[in-house]
């Protein structure tokens, strides 16, 4: 059996989308001939815990952890945020109007922890590694980004060991959607790019979740880039009973920052309520995952409140029954440059559960495309209230006449049983 040395920061006891990718991809490897080591950090500030992944990791994994320095204890006390979780990625600021003490954090933050502010678990990381492959043999290093400093760490390994390494992009670094809010200095901008560069130049391949960001890779200098999405674990559906919410649930999963917040979607619900008592009587929204006060406003002034359910964390488990007996599944997209290529892991799971899906993106995005592979969901443009009307409506009709069940299996093909082996076929490449 080979061994594959996996450098990841998320990993049980966190919870959220950063954790399931190789969670469940390295519990699959054992049955293709590869044994995963894992290199995680010990004592990380993550800000979602869920321990029920814990009893998920394959008893034969192996663990490897390396103490890290988290700063986010002393920017939260440095900008008075009283134990507040100030670590949600892709969230900059905390408040609407950031002050000096925030604004100046957020700057050092972007200009001095580079590429993350995980960049002071590298030594630690380094060093532990190292420790490790002296006395085990390892066929290969993956490691899986953002944060990017996991890249880093697999590129010392590689230049001290010669052992081969596939960079992993679950998002971009230099072209992520707030990349262009970080105002950073041209020097900083330039390491950023060249550790980038450095990073797609010097691992033997690289993957990414979607057919843009590979294109966006490839234009960057990788000239190795695969596309292996993101999927759904099977046996977390087996258990589903198929009992449907009785009301018209619309359910988003998963965090949802400030361009994700669509107001004209809010107040498209906000007319229909108006128009129609019937939608009125049975219109549910569900939110699960921590909101930015730009969403609680849009909310408040569509009067939405009463019609609103906020759960801030659920654990997995109890995600999947929830949103498999909602009526809609909410997909909003980041209305941001690099959006064509923007998939959240969710949608897989919401394919999974086989329930009607509305997505806010790009009409020709990579969404577009996999909502269309699997035969499920409407894709509404950014700001096309009329389209995002009629598909509600349609929506609510076809749940009042009960013919609201998805019917085709084109979502099979995104179970990560077919993926992995699609990531097997690529390290085996690479090996040889």
């Amino acid at each position: 059996m080979k061994s594959v040395l996996i450098v990841t920061y998320y990993w049980p006891p966190a919870g959220g989308s950063g954790v399931r990718r190789w969670l469940n991809f390295s519990n699959l490897f054992h049955k293709h001939g590869w044994k995963p080591v894992v290199l995680r950090p010990l004592n990380a500030d993550y800000p979602i815990l869920d321990d029920s992944l814990v009893e998920e990791i394959n008893p034969e994994t192996e663990i490897v952890g390396a103490k890290i320095v988290e700063p986010f204890k002393i920017y939260a006390k440095f900008i008075g945020a009283k134990g507040e979780k100030v670590n949600q990625p892709g969230v900059l600021f905390q408040n609407d109007h950031p002050g000096i003490k925030e604004r100046l954090s957020v700057w050092a933050r972007s200009n001095i922890f580079i590429p993350d502010a995980k960049m002071l678990w590298m030594r630690s990381a380094v060093r532990k590694a190292d420790n490790y492959l002296k006395n085990n043999q390892v066929d290969m290093i993956i490691s899986t980004g953002p944060p990017h400093t996991t890249h880093l760490i697999a590129k010392k390994l590689k230049q001290k060991h010669a052992i081969p390494w596939i960079a992993d992009f679950r998002d971009p670094w230099t072209q992520i959607d707030f990349f262009h809010k970080l105002k950073l200095t041209k020097t900083s901008l330039r390491k950023h790019k060249r550790l980038e560069h450095e990073v797609l130049t010097f691992s033997d391949a690289q993957t990414t979740v979607s057919w843009s960001w590979a294109e966006d890779l490839r234009k960057l200098g990788a000239n190795q880039v695969h596309v292996v999405t993101n999927g759904f674990d099977q046996e977390n559906y087996v258990s589903l009973d198929g009992r449907l919410d009785s009301c018209f649930s619309i359910t988003h999963l998963g965090s949802m920052n400030e361009d994700r917040n669509h107001p004209f979607f809010w107040k498209v619900i906000r007319e229909l309520i108006e128009e129609d008592d019937r939608f009125k009587k049975s219109i549910k929204i569900q939110l699960i995952g921590s909101l930015v006060p730009a969403v609680e406003r849009s909310l408040q002034e569509n009067e939405l409140e009463a019609y609103c359910q906020k759960v801030p964390f659920m654990k997995h488990p109890d995600a999947i029954h929830t949103i498999a007996s909602s009526r809609v599944l909410y997909l909003p997209l980041n209305d941001t440059p690099n959006v064509s290529g923007i998939v959240p892991g969710k949608v897989f799971e919401y394919l999974a559960v086989k329930r009607p899906v509305l997505a806010i993106g790009p009409l020709d995005g990579d969404i577009a495309k996999i909502l269309k592979l699997a035969g499920n969901g409407v894709v509404c443009g950014f700001n096309d209230p009329a389209k995002l009307k009629d598909a509600i409506r349609a929506m609510f009709e076809d749940f009042l006449q009960k013919e609201d069940l998805i019917k085709s299996e084109g979502y099979k093909q995104f179970s990560r049983e077919r993926l992995v082996q699609q990531y097997i076929d690529l390290m085996n490449s690479v090996v040889k």
